[in-house]
């Protein structure tokens, strides 16, 4: 610590208030790949908090992300409702936007899934998946069949997910359906 860390630390500490301490290491586990994923498809930051746009009937997504972020990063939770449906999700806290900002940078079409995840253990790769198709995927019933879609405006985000998908030996196919728009079937 700095001295000056140290001060603020004792001043706390005759007021008979503790300092929150964030763990020095987070583990590298399938509920963080599923943020990443996430946040990768609807997340951003600014300096002092993390944004994830939802849907208000996305009931089970926002608890999992508020239990993510009071465990893992002692944060601040608030939602602002955006449109009749559409909700953000903002979490308050510098070091996990740092962290967020850091291992993901770039906006939505910049954004490429962190080298790190490129070359997981499998259940890694597949929470990382399931937080990206969670947040921009969707089912499509078509007749007899359904299929899985996964939808960005960032080609090499589109790319990365082919080839997560490719790895565990899932098919799949790339399509452009209007300019920057990527799909993957």
């Amino acid at each position: 610590w700095s001295i000056n860390q140290y001060k603020i630390a004792q001043l706390a500490y005759r007021e008979g208030r503790t300092l929150r301490r964030l763990p020095r290491y987070l583990p590298f586990d399938e509920d963080l790949a599923w943020v990443v994923g996430l946040y990768l498809a609807e997340g951003n930051s600014s300096p002092k908090q993390l944004m994830f746009a939802g849907h208000i009937d996305e009931i089970e997504t926002t608890e999992r992300l508020k239990k993510f972020f009071a465990e893992r990063f002692h944060s601040e939770y608030f939602m602002a409702k955006r449109t009749e449906k559409g909700v953000q999700h903002y979490f308050s806290n510098k070091i996990a936007t740092q962290f967020f900002g850091n291992l993901c940078p770039g906006d939505a079409r910049t954004k490429k899934i962190p080298e790190i995840y490129m070359h997981a253990e499998d259940s890694i790769i597949i929470s990382l998946l399931k937080g990206m198709f969670d947040g921009d995927g969707c089912w499509h019933e078509d007749g007899d069949s359904t299929k899985a879609s996964y939808c960005s405006v960032s080609i090499q985000l589109a790319e990365d997910y082919r080839q997560l998908l490719m790895s565990l030996g899932i098919p799949e196919a790339i399509t452009s359906t209007a300019p920057h728009e990527y799909n993957i079937c």
